[in-house]
């Protein structure tokens, strides 16, 4: 737990205000703390995040293209059960 509970209880009043003011008093407090969540990623979220970004440097200088991106979207669609538009 973080040792500025509160702080980041605080940081998160003040974020569902701003959603309030925004217009967005239609979000669930779930959909709330999700966008939070997506906004302010944990130490280890970032840590990962960087991890994974340098590896794909890596690869992609030593000449790895990666998934073209119809392929990805394909996989995405067979994934999720959905179909071309």
């Amino acid at each position: 737990m973080s040792a500025d509970l509160p702080g980041e209880l605080d940081a998160f009043r003040q974020f569902i205000a701003e959603q309030v003011h925004r217009g967005h008093s239609d979000l669930s407090p779930e959909q709330c703390l999700q966008l939070w969540r997506a906004e302010h990623p944990s130490v280890e979220e970032l840590n990962e995040s960087t991890a994974v970004l340098t590896q794909a440097i890596k690869e992609m200088k030593t000449g790895d293209r990666g998934t073209p991106v119809r392929d990805a979207i394909d996989e995405l669609r067979r994934k999720h059960g959905l179909t071309r538009s």
